[in-house]
């Protein structure tokens, strides 16, 4: 019986103290939730705070739109990544505004640039950026390179790069016909050029039309010889044909027809052979009759001429050289001829005074030297190849005349020549020389086919090829065809021009221009754009302090520029200003589980010592910055609802002893 008393009481106080421990704990979770350890900053600390300092921050919306190859500026790669982000949408927003990007296309002096770095030509175009002339540098030098500027760096890589077009197209191939001493009608025009192409676009008769066997200096008209050649190529006018002028042509009548070229011994530019596009594909030369028999200080003057006008003109384009006396020595009345080989030798090395034997140079250009009769009684035609030895006359103008055994043309009694005496100097040559072909005698005539720079030489008689002559160095025949490969122009390293250095905000530009290391033209010329270089940012300087009324502001300056830029500082809580006009108020005690408004009457008390910030607080600002409570484990709580348990043992285990020793007693 007393058992059964005993127990409810038992029960009873287990069910009260499990009670009172749950609603203390929730009580203790309620009135002060613990947080993670707090690292906002205040006010004071945000204004003394440095941002770190960014030395390049490229302006993106001010760059230059015009651009065909960006270098990317070292100090660029430095910029922290949310600059980067905030620049590369500030360009997706200017790429949507300029859908179009313009570039400049540069040009040569000479020719249009055309397709990305390709070889050039001497194509003149009109153009808006103006390079060097070629005729200001000597064939053999090149214009010095400049230093690349210290604040840009080399293109990564060319772009949209244009350059001048080929000297001409390997399609396009030009025919010119040549042969010399047609002497009335002991020779034949068409007897030497009937089986040459049908599309032949320029003849010429390198002198002595008319007269022979002392009959010297007949009159003759000029439109006689224009006639037999139309019986050849009836499609060439007299723009097409011409006769280089020697002795023997003294007294021809031109004014109706305008063929003959170096009257009276005079030297000069024959013909410019053109392109479809253009382009110069070929030059012919005439030296003056004269010019190449007298010597002395006339010939020494029409050769320095010679290699003047040489420096002018593009060294890839083949230059044929016609006379009617040639250089090698012969007969004795070519005294100018030192002069002229060391001129010929020039045009194709470009080196000065190569007039022996030894030498070493470099050929730059195609030189063909055309020559008419080669004055000996030898009627073989010759030919001396570049890169081979010939001995040329040497001038014996100032000596006495000499008389020969014979006379070399009658072969009668001997007379009196002036001024020859058959005297030869060995040379080196770079140039090639060929007889023409003698119409009196063998009846050949010279075909020559310019093609993109090289030349191809074909000896014709009638409708037969024939060997082009005898090498003059072996003394044998030598092939009917002989191809000589074309020159090129030498790239040079490209030199900076019209540099414009970028700055903080604007990127720059510069032009790559590229020139012949041979003969100074200029091959193609690129535009590159240089990206800005970027702000170089001084440290944040408060202007203006915040205040709990206002925010404040800071400022920092490029170095570089002068650019200043702002910032706000955030306004400051009650117990961070430092407004000596508004003083911090001190903190009031509040009892414990009241405060100063009806709806916090009851609540757990949460006020703080100065200087410290409550949960309550923490907590409020937390859900203000949109950051969660974090809350840690409630250990206080915990050891309560263990003191709780203890105690109701302890009664249970007291009331289990006392109801024992009553049933003792009973």
């Amino acid at each position: 019986m007393t058992k059964i008393r005993i127990l409810p009481i038992i029960l009873a106080a287990m069910l009260s103290v499990g009670a009172n421990a749950a609603a203390f704990s929730a009580t203790a979770y309620a009135a002060e939730p613990v947080f993670e350890e707090d690292t906002g900053k205040t006010a004071e600390q945000f204004e003394d705070e440095e941002e770190p300092e960014t030395a390049d921050q490229p302006e993106t919306a001010d760059q230059a739109t015009e651009t065909v190859e960006t270098v990317k500026h070292p100090e660029a790669a430095d910029r922290p990544e949310d600059e980067e982000a905030s620049e590369s949408a500030a360009q997706d927003a200017k790429d949507a505004e300029d859908q179009q990007v313009t570039e400049e296309q540069p040009e040569t002096p000479v020719a249009e640039m055309s397709a990305a770095v390709e070889a050039t030509s001497a194509t003149e175009a009109p153009t808006s950026i103006e390079a060097p002339a070629a005729a200001a540098t000597p064939a053999n030098e090149a214009p010095a390179a400049e230093e690349p500027a210290a604040a840009e760096s080399a293109p990564a890589a060319e772009a949209a790069s244009t350059a001048n077009a080929p000297a001409s197209s390997s399609e396009e191939a030009h025919h010119l016909a040549f042969a010399s001493d047609y002497h009335n009608t002991e020779g034949s025009i068409r007897g030497a050029m009937e089986g040459l192409p049908e599309d032949v676009e320029y003849v010429s008769l390198i002198g002595d039309m008319v007269g022979d066997r002392g009959n010297f200096q007949p009159e003759y008209d000029s439109r006689e010889i224009l006639d037999l050649v139309r019986e050849v190529f009836p499609e060439l006018d007299n723009e097409s044909v011409s006769i280089v002028w020697a002795t023997h042509d003294l007294n021809v009548h031109d004014e109706d027809a305008g063929i003959v070229k170096c009257m009276d011994g005079v030297s000069e530019l024959i013909r410019e052979g053109l392109n479809q596009d253009g382009s110069p594909a070929y030059y012919i030369y005439g030296i003056g009759h004269y010019d190449m028999a007298n010597g002395n200080e006339l010939s020494a003057d029409t050769a320095a001429a010679f290699k003047e006008w040489v420096n002018g003109i593009d060294h890839t384009v083949p230059v044929i050289v016609l006379c009617h006396v040639p250089i090698q020595a012969s007969r004795g009345d070519n005294n100018g001829a030192s002069y002229w080989n060391e001129a010929l030798n020039y045009a194709a090395t470009g080196a000065e005074g190569i007039a022996s034997t030894g030498t070493t140079a470099d050929i730059i250009r195609n030189v063909l030297f055309l020559h008419g009769h080669n004055h000996t009684n030898d009627p073989a035609e010759y030919y001396f190849g570049a890169g081979t030895q010939m001995s040329y006359q040497a001038d014996h103008s100032a000596d006495r005349p000499v008389d020969f055994p014979t006379d070399p043309i009658t072969e009668g009694p001997p007379r009196p020549w002036p001024h020859r005496i058959i005297d030869g100097v060995p040379s080196d040559i770079y140039y090639t020389s060929l007889t023409a072909g003698y119409l009196k005698t063998s009846g050949n005539a010279t075909l020559v086919t310019v093609a993109d720079g090289a030349l191809v030489l074909t000896k014709y008689h009638g409708d037969q090829t024939v060997s082009l002559g005898i090498d003059g160095n072996t003394k044998e025949p030598v092939g009917e065809t002989m191809t000589i490969a074309a020159q090129r122009h030498a790239e040079g390293d490209g030199v900076r021009e019209n540099v414009e250095a970028p700055t903080c905000g604007d990127g720059g530009m510069y032009e790559l221009a590229v020139y012949c290391t041979i003969c100074g033209k200029e091959l193609h010329r690129t535009r590159v754009a240089t990206e800005a270089v970027g702000h170089h940012w001084g440290k944040w300087a408060v202007v203006l302090k915040s205040s709990e009324k206002a925010e404040g502001r800071e400022e920092r300056t490029c170095s570089v520029c002068g650019k200043t830029e702002s910032r706000a500082i955030p306004m400051t809580s009650p117990e961070h200003s430092e407004d000596p006009e508004q003083p911090e108020k001190p903190e009031q005690s509040e009892e414990p589980g009241k405060s100063g408004s009806p709806e916090e009457q009851g609540r757990p008390s949460t006020s703080t010592k100065p200087g410290k910030t409550s949960a309550t607080e923490r907590s409020a600002d937390a859900k203000a910055s949109g950051t969660a409570a974090s809350p840690k484990t409630a250990d206080q709580s915990r050891g309560i609802m263990w003191m709780a348990i203890m105690e109701l043992t302890v009664i249970s285990l007291a009331a289990v002893v006392i109801a024992r020793r009553k049933e003792e007693r009973d």
